[in-house]
């Protein structure tokens, strides 16, 4: 198949199992108190279930693994999943107990270096004193952008999927495989999860989101 069906596919599959994992989610929230309370500093005027990126992160990875095997492609599995995993834990734990500013960085950091380890830098032939702080330095600025952008409803995960359908096209057009299905997986998912975080939202990606 060429690679723009099967972005599609990774897209079509993301998208359906965010539409179905959400509203489960959004039960589970309210029945274990996983709830953001209206406070003075926040805009929603009701209880309003958290762990929206649970959702998200779910779906991701069930078109990573039904799919991946099929297309012949990795498709962030290995370290790349860790530290996606490792993000979407301690975004957990800041949702529900909170979380200090010096864990939360450790924490990303941890996450961009498996990334690199993977072997996704900026400038493969650079040396890796030029491309590791600028890997590390554009990972944890986009990781926490997207975090601070999550104050409006439907405001993170809109710009999210935008830019993931965007990186979709290019890498498309580029005939690159493994990031057009990973494109296609994140455009979708977060495309899907608009429809329950668009206002009034009836969930919070929350810290997960950065997963």
């Amino acid at each position: 198949m060429p690679v723009t069906a099967w972005a599609a596919a990774a897209a079509c599959l993301s998208g359906a199992a965010t539409l179905l994992l959400t509203p489960a989610m959004i039960k589970a929230a309210h029945a274990f108190d996983w709830l953001d309370y209206p406070q003075a500093d926040r805009w929603h005027a009701t209880p309003t279930a958290l762990m929206g990126g649970v959702a998200m992160y779910g779906a991701g990875a069930l078109a990573l693994l039904l799919l991946g095997p099929l297309a012949g492609v990795g498709m962030d599995v290995g370290l790349v999943g860790g530290g996606a995993t490792l993000l979407l834990a301690v975004g957990m734990i800041d949702d529900l107990w909170g979380m200090g500013p010096t864990t939360k960085l450790a924490a990303q950091v941890g996450a961009a270096v498996l990334l690199m380890a993977a072997g996704h830098v900026f400038g493969p032939e650079w040396p890796l004193w030029m491309s590791g702080p600028t890997t590390l330095v554009w990972v944890i600025g986009i990781t926490n952008a997207v975090n601070l952008l999550d104050n409006m409803d439907g405001l993170a995960a809109g710009i999210g999927g935008i830019a993931a359908v965007a990186l979709t096209a290019f890498a498309a057009a580029g005939g690159a495989l493994p990031a057009a299905c990973s494109g296609g997986r994140s455009g979708a998912r977060r495309s899907a999860s608009v429809w329950f975080n668009a206002k009034p939202a009836r969930i919070f990606m929350g810290g997960t989101a950065e997963a």
